[in-house]
């Protein structure tokens, strides 16, 4: 497979370094594995975007994709403190209303705290 093979998001998602953060489980005792990474954006980004991927045994991966801007969030350290805390308490929740292999599909948009989940 060469980088020409690939879909636009998979050329980003390469050569990136996943951070494992463990499992959840839903109260209906389904077990998710979590993982995240960050894309190495130009320095003349305005955002930071995130992945966190979700992976369930039965159900595959479904990756939430998050952007954040850097007017609000300028330090990176700030901006993953975001990503590991809020936007992944976000992303358990919405894993609580998963059933029989359907993720729920749901877009936050840029809100006054200027972040977005995907």
């Amino acid at each position: 497979m060469t980088i020409n093979d690939l879909e636009p998001i998979e050329i980003i998602m390469k050569n990136l370094n996943t951070i494992q953060l463990g499992q959840y489980t839903s109260k209906n005792n389904e077990i998710f594995s979590l993982s995240w990474w960050k894309w190495n954006e130009p320095i003349e980004a305005d955002y930071r975007m995130y992945f966190v991927k979700v992976n369930h045994k039965s159900w595959g991966d479904k990756t939430y994709t998050v952007f954040i801007t850097k007017k609000y969030y300028s330090q990176e350290k700030d901006a993953q403190d975001l990503v590991l805390n809020i936007i992944l308490n976000e992303i358990k929740r919405r894993l609580e209303m998963a059933k029989d292999s359907h993720h729920l599909i749901d877009f936050t948009p840029i809100n006054n705290e200027e972040w977005a989940l995907v």
